[in-house]
């Protein structure tokens, strides 16, 4: 079942901050107020503070005392209190609440223990009403085990056009687990991606980068830019270029470095020579990559 209640908003920042993990309540004399008694385990319970803001919790456990003092001892302060941590100004300020003190001696008095929401326990749909095609112009569906799947898609795990979200697939992705053409996360999969650990087939940036272009601390590709850089045109601190390597140790048929191991070492060359010792070599090296590597070096 599901219950509103309202709180003040002193008691409801401290449930949502986590402080107040204990809701105390009595049922007032007369026949038009709630009976606390019939809350259960696993019961939903949103709060309402008299700001308009709004919580949902749910309940762990509830505990009949026959009086403030009983409860108090019992509970403690430190969790059921969001006024003070003192028992006696405890006792003091539940009983100033208007009808509680003589309720207390007829019903006594409930110590609900409350359980705030985590991320993971959080559920939450929205789908517009306009569709393409029988599919969501926008689609969020956040919770566990929740799809997301629209033109655009928010969710733990979304699919579209435009996907955000935990595990997203998309032409352009963002997520922790992201596949997409244009791909951004913690592991990235596409076409050109950013990510902790990223894969594409164009271009790759990231920790540990792997593509035709990549850039990153350890970057693998046909052309790579990293502090430990491997591919066939290498640039980085650490270089190994099957063709071509650039760096402080540099490793390859062409070499440029302090500490160079190769078949041809470069010393201090012009952007001319290099480019005329890299088409001798391999004449069917492309303009771009060429134009990328010259650029290192001085035109004099």
């Amino acid at each position: 079942m599901k219950y509103n209640f309202d709180i003040n908003n002193r008691a409801f920042n401290a449930i949502k901050n986590g402080s107040k993990r204990v809701e105390i309540r009595v049922t007032k004399l007369g026949d038009n107020h709630f009976d606390y008694g019939v809350l259960k385990n696993g019961d939903l319970i949103e709060f309402k503070s008299y700001d308009g803001e709004s919580i949902t919790c749910k309940v762990k456990d509830v505990n009949h005392y026959d009086s403030i003092e009983e409860l108090l001892t019992m509970e403690g302060t430190r969790y059921t209190l969001s006024s003070t941590n003192d028992f006696n100004e405890g006792v003091k300020s539940i009983n100033s609440i208007d009808g509680y003190k003589d309720a207390m001696k007829v019903n006594g008095v409930y110590a609900i223990h409350i359980e705030y929401p985590k991320l993971s326990d959080y559920i939450y749909e929205y789908k517009s009403k306009k569709k393409i095609k029988n599919i969501p112009l926008v689609h969020i569906n956040v919770g566990r085990g929740r799809k997301a799947r629209g033109i655009i898609a928010i969710g733990n795990n979304a699919k579209g056009l435009i996907a955000i979200g935990g595990k997203s697939v998309g032409i352009f992705s963002v997520g922790g687990l992201s596949l997409g053409l244009i791909s951004i996360g913690g592991i990235g999969f596409g076409l050109f991606t950013i990510a902790g650990l990223a894969l594409a087939l164009l271009m790759s940036i990231g920790g540990i980068s792997i593509s035709s272009f990549a850039i990153g601390g350890i970057a693998i590709g046909i052309v790579s830019l990293g502090g430990i850089s491997i591919g066939l045109y290498s640039v980085g601190g650490y270089s190994i270029g099957s063709f071509f390597s650039l760096g402080g140790y540099a490793k390859g048929h062409i070499v440029i470095g302090h500490h160079a191991n190769g078949d041809i070492i470069l010393t201090k060359p012009t952007r001319k020579e290099v480019r005329k010792i890299i088409l001798d070599n391999y004449p069917r090296t492309w303009k771009i990559i060429l134009d990328y590597i010259c650029n290192f070096f001085e035109s004099r």
